[in-house]
């Protein structure tokens, strides 16, 4: 679901049957990033309308239906914590590993996303490989299929198209081979 959906995992753990429209293929729900960046600025919440892949279609008309709009899609996941060594993310990254056969790859430290305007100051530890990866990969498949950046920042509830860019793992590459369009200078004889 996050490689066709790019959602993050604590917005599809969360999902509602009332957050998505099956006879218009599309999720409109207020993604937990945009409930808590509204709160501090006093705004009320958007939500992210996400068109539902073809692909996606299928799984999520199998699953079990409720006739209570707001039970969740994954009521086994919902409500939980999505970081940690209790969260849902460590618990993919132990599937990953252990039942695929998949390495979660190096733990690096980063800064968090919000530490330069006041949020949380503080450094924060991600795995290369994690659920979160299929977000970034969700946004470079889409580039790489040709879709701009402000739709692709619009599919996945970017507010800064510079969050954007940094998903898409290839954009450097890509810069490289448009810089090697520019004709090199004529050679002067000696």
């Amino acid at each position: 679901m996050a490689y066709y959906s790019g959602l993050r995992l604590i917005d599809g753990s969360n999902l509602k049957w009332s957050d998505v429209d099956l006879s218009a293929a599309f999720f409109s729900f207020i993604p937990e990033k945009t409930k808590f960046s509204a709160l501090r600025q006093h705004e009320e919440p958007q939500p992210l309308i996400v068109p539902i892949h073809s692909a996606l279609l299928p799984y999520l008309l199998e699953l079990p239906g409720s006739d209570d709009p707001e039970a969740y899609l994954f009521p086994s996941l919902a409500g939980r914590q999505s970081s940690g060594r209790s969260g849902l993310s460590y618990e993919f990254i132990k599937i990953m590993e252990d039942k695929a056969g998949i390495d979660g790859g190096a733990s690096i430290k980063g800064r968090s996303d919000t530490d330069t305007k006041g949020g949380r100051d503080k450094a924060r530890s991600r795995r290369t490989r994690s659920f979160h990866s299929l977000r970034r990969t969700n946004v470079t498949e889409f580039r790489k299929a040709g879709v701009d950046l402000e739709t692709r920042q619009k599919i996945v509830g970017h507010a800064d198209k510079s969050m954007t860019l940094k998903y898409t793992d290839d954009a450097l590459e890509k810069l490289r081979l448009e810089v090697e369009k520019l004709p090199p200078l004529p050679m002067q004889s000696k």
